[in-house]
């Protein structure tokens, strides 16, 4: 596996989450009650990860999430989270904004999890917007841990 692939595949994730967390700053703060679809979202996200299912896992991705995470890119996050963190454990909700920009609302969502290989938290953070159908979809995501990071 090139590892260089990999490291461009969390910078793909990375940059629509920047991006993401960039305009939710001045952002309207929620609880953890007004964003109810969330920790659904993301516990299939985790378990398609660990049944290594991409259909399953990009079910609720926006279509350019669907095209900066292809299957391929997928597989080596699959691998790349096994390695460096490990098993999922369990989260908690740690805060949830939203912001408008082009005239659509983002809604970014943070949680912290725990890992069996990591020591400390895994902050994992998830961007939704809605499709023309007002269903939510995911705009951006991203894993973030010491283990991660080096």
């Amino acid at each position: 596996m090139n590892n260089k692939f990999i490291k461009k595949a969390i910078v793909v994730i990375g940059v629509l989450v920047i991006g993401g967390v960039l305009f939710s700053g001045c952002g309207k703060k929620m609880e953890e009650k007004n964003v109810s679809y969330a920790p659904i979202v993301l516990d299939n996200i985790i378990k398609s990860l660990e049944e290594k299912n991409y259909e399953k896992f990009s079910q609720n991705f926006s279509e350019e999430m669907k095209k900066a995470i292809s299957k391929e890119k997928f597989e080596e996050l699959v691998t790349l989270l096994n390695s460096k963190i490990g098993k999922y454990k369990e989260k908690t909700f740690v805060s949830a904004s939203d912001s408008k920009k082009n005239n659509k609302t983002y809604t970014t969502v943070i949680y912290k999890s725990v890992y069996d290989k990591e020591e400390k938290d895994v902050l994992i953070t998830i961007i939704f917007s809605e499709d023309k159908n007002k269903d939510k979809i995911v705009e951006g995501l991203n894993f973030k841990s010491p283990n991660l990071e080096k």
